[in-house]
């Protein structure tokens, strides 16, 4: 390559040495040229058979025999590996090694660029590379954006530590924050980590209260009868049935009544109370009298939801703020969570500082003293010492599993499980086979019961590629947030959403990672239910493909 970029030069030297500036215009060109070749570094590598493919930062490839050392079935020690040939359009392989002790593989290029890779698995048969280090350090994730879109914008403390991510969104032609994460360190030790919402549009925040019925029974009344509130409402009574015990009613607790000289049907409605209260209004009951000739309209109507402000937000307000406080033990590791006001959890650690237990602690009724909570939380591992459940505790039941990872043999997160509750199906067929004179069959079916684990999400991972994102995973794959990712994740599926997405890494910097990642998303739109011309409901699925393309910036920790 630097053959051709010479005789390039050479040939623009030539059509234009009367041109008394080109000389610098040369060297300019020339230096970008030098930074190029510079920057170009390998960052990967897989084995076919007995040979070695290695990828380059310019998405380039080359194959070179493999190093002894590494073709040998039982993994015996071998030599250093001989060097490789000059690699194409002029960037040269200067060493490849390889530590049959560490198993590392270490490919330095002409360039004086270095990449070092674990070699998985001995034998070139089953043989993966993972990329562990590269000359430049490590480097954290800025800022993450789609288009002209900062969706993730990261920010670090001297010990590069995250202390805030903010995440915005386009939404209604504008650029908008849509929630932001802070983290509070004290003496270098985190104290309390902040979360916001931020409103995308105007809109008001309420609380709602619903009014149940009641059911009584009355031994005098056989009809709907109603009796006055101290309000403007009424008490009213439906008769359902009469039985041995007596005639039984439902009670609305609050009703009205709307009269009229014509004809109106019974349309639910809301009312303003004030300027923070409404209330909802469903039909209960219409009847018409006549008197005199004169024929007077009656509904019933009963208040089933009242709904109270709590807040109004226009674009780029504050929705929502949340503070959880933590307390660190003298290692710095967290040991009382308050998730409340009223409730925290007391951790304790067991051998090799992992968490092994959760107690809960409420706050009593009076609010003055803290009481702890027969339930608890207790932690298991895997033979690596990585979480593989946690469970939840009842001293009057048997422990619930509430959350179950399994992990690959590098400690990737492959399978999330989290607890689920009860789901039912509701069904109507047409089955004459049964009872001929009442053919349609009605009934629920559950499909799985409360507190039950359930599939949230499977990872795949290319294994020749370590992962890039380090302790900001979660601003790419939310669903490995606070997981210890070793490897590029390149596929996401979740189980409850059918939706997956697949990612493609390019434009590789000089320290080999990557700063464009295509994701490529399949996605249902959710169920949408219908009612078909017996009567039962169906459901279809809407669903869509798309593609979109992150760009991702990067700061260095020399």
């Amino acid at each position: 390559m630097k053959k051709i970029f010479a005789l390039s030069l050479v040939a623009i030297a030539l059509l234009t040495s009367c041109n008394s500036g080109i000389k610098s215009d040369i060297d300019d060109l020339d230096s970008r040229v030098a930074a190029l070749e510079k920057s170009k570094t390998v960052v990967g590598v897989r084995f076919v058979n007995n040979q070695m493919i290695l990828t380059y930062s310019t998405s380039e490839t080359e194959t070179l025999n493999m190093p002894e050392g590494l073709n040998g079935t039982n993994g015996t020690n071998g030599t250093n590996g001989t060097n490789g040939a000059n690699g194409a359009d002029g960037t040269g392989i200067k060493t490849i090694s390889f530590d049959q002790t560490t198993n590392l593989l270490t490919i330095v290029l002409t360039n004086n660029n270095e990449s070092v890779f674990k070699i998985i698995n001995d034998g070139y048969a089953n043989m993966v590379a993972m990329l562990v280090s590269d000359t430049n350090g490590k480097m954290f994730v800025s800022e993450v954006t789609m288009g002209a879109v900062p969706i993730a914008t990261i920010s670090y403390d001297d010990k590069f530590n995250i202390i805030s991510m903010l995440s915005k969104t386009f939404y209604d032609e504008q650029i908008l924050k849509n929630f932001e994460v802070n983290k509070i360190y004290t003496g270098g030790i985190l104290s309390s980590l902040q979360y916001k919402t931020y409103a995308l549009e105007k809109e008001i925040s309420y609380e709602s209260e619903y009014f149940s019925t009641v059911d009584t029974v009355n031994q005098i009344n056989s009809s709907d009868y109603y009796i006055p509130n101290s309000d403007s409402t009424y008490r009213y009574y439906r008769f359902n049935y009469n039985s041995t015990d007596g005639n039984h009613f439902t009670i609305f607790k609050y009703t009205v009544k709307h009269t009229s000289d014509s004809y109106t049907s019974l349309v639910p409605y809301y009312a303003k109370y004030d300027d923070n209260t409404a209330y909802h209004f469903d039909g209960l009951k219409s009847y018409s009298e006549t008197s005199g000739g004169i024929t007077t309209y009656t509904n019933w109507y009963y208040i089933d939801y009242k709904y109270i402000k709590t807040g109004a937000y226009n674009a780029g307000d504050i929705k929502n703020s949340e503070s959880v406080q933590v307390e660190c033990n003298s290692n710095g590791d967290p040991e009382i969570v308050h998730i409340s006001d009223e409730l925290y959890v007391q951790i304790t650690y067991g051998d090799g500082n992992l968490i092994a237990k959760g107690d809960l602690y409420a706050k009593d009724e009076a609010g003055t003293s803290w009481t702890k909570q027969d339930k608890y939380l207790s932690f298991e591992y895997n033979e690596s010492k990585l979480l593989k459940s946690i469970w939840m505790n009842d001293t009057e039941k048997d422990p619930v599993e509430v959350f179950r990872t399994v992990y690959d043999k590098n400690g990737n997160p492959v399978e999330i499980y989290s607890i689920s509750d009860e789901v039912t199906s509701y069904y109507s067929y047409f089955n004459p086979f049964v009872n001929s004179t009442d053919p349609w069959e009605y009934g629920e079916d559950v499909i799985y019961e409360n507190n039950s684990l359930q599939l949230l999400a499977k990872i795949e991972y290319d294994y020749s590629y370590k992962n890039f994102f380090g302790n900001t995973i979660g601003a790419v794959v939310p669903v490995l947030q606070n997981y210890k990712i070793f490897n590029a994740p390149i596929k996401v599926s979740y189980a409850k959403g059918m939706s997956y997405g697949w990612m493609e890494y390019g434009n590789f910097n000089d320290s080999g990672y990557p700063e464009a990642i295509t994701c490529n998303i399949y996605s249902n739109g959710g169920p949408k239910g219908f009612k078909s011309f017996t009567g039962s409901e169906e459901k279809s699925i809407s669903y869509s493909n798309f593609s979109v393309e992150f760009s991702v910036s990067y700061i260095t920790k020399e």
